[in-house]
């Protein structure tokens, strides 16, 4: 039988291992910067209109824009302790396990396909001048000197997080959500809304609703918003950061490694 050594070789040959590689990195990152990531997304729900419109009427403007990162993470670590400085965490974790796998997954498969398209093509014009005495030091020699192009490869990146992204937005948005509903104030959200009557009545009792999880979180925002105004909302914007961002990263990393002569091929 196969020798486990040999199976993991095999497996290291597939764009299989750079979707668990890319979902371990991608968690880990999470958990180390975590903290940051939901600073940023309180600051900037703090600098909206609806946070600032909200308390414009009990707070001068000057003590709405005072917020800092260190004043943030503070608060949090002595109202709610450490768990408070990872609230949402569990769909961050779910979302990035899918997404930086898929990304990995889908810029290497890619970059094989191409890399064998060319091969083919390069073995078939071998053998119109050799009977093929040598085919595996050829083939070898060939896989070598393929050279994928850099904008084959930015387009290959930006084929990974379109993918990436459309699967785990969804997630991404209930995360953004249990970052801040602590933090709404229904004013604003009566603002923001022009709702009034029996339908601000409605919306309050929808603000009121805390998401508890993940699963809780899609099927709320589903069940309230439905699937193009509530869990894909703001896609298209995000296409606009994320497929270019991470082309130009794919892009930088494999030309990097090519440079420090690091195999790239698969």
């Amino acid at each position: 039988g196969t020798s486990m050594p040999e199976s993991f070789r095999v497996l290291g040959k597939t764009p299989a291992v750079d979707f668990i590689a890319g979902s371990m990195a991608g968690a880990t990152a999470v958990a180390a910067t975590y903290p940051l990531d939901l600073v940023r997304t309180r600051l900037a729900w703090k600098t909206s209109g609806i946070e600032a419109g909200a308390k414009s009427a009990t707070q001068p403007q000057s003590q709405v824009q005072r917020s800092t990162m260190a004043g943030i993470l503070g608060s949090l670590a002595r109202r709610e302790g450490i768990p408070g400085l990872y609230k949402g965490v569990g769909p961050t974790l779910l979302g990035i396990f899918p997404y930086a796998g898929l990304k990995f997954f889908v810029y290497q498969y890619l970059k094989g396909l191409y890399i064998k398209s060319n091969q083919n093509n390069q073995n078939n014009n071998s053998r119109n001048l050799d009977d093929g005495d040598d085919d595996e030091q050829q083939q070898q020699q060939q896989h070598s000197d393929v050279v994928v192009g850099t904008p084959v490869k930015l387009v290959f990146g930006a084929c990974a997080g379109l993918v990436a992204q459309t699967i785990t937005y969804p997630l991404d948005v209930v995360r953004r959500r249990m970052q801040v509903q602590d933090m709404v104030t229904y004013t604003g959200a009566e603002m923001a809304s022009g709702s009034s009557g029996s339908e601000t009545k409605s919306t309050q009792s929808r603000s009121r609703v805390m998401i508890r999880n993940s699963w809780h979180g899609l099927k709320m925002i589903y069940k309230t918003m439905g699937l193009r105004k509530g869990l894909y909302a703001g896609l298209s914007l995000n296409y606009l950061k994320v497929v270019p961002s991470t082309a130009i990263g794919f892009a930088v990393y494999d030309t990097a490694k090519e440079y420090l002569k690091h195999k790239t091929s698969i």
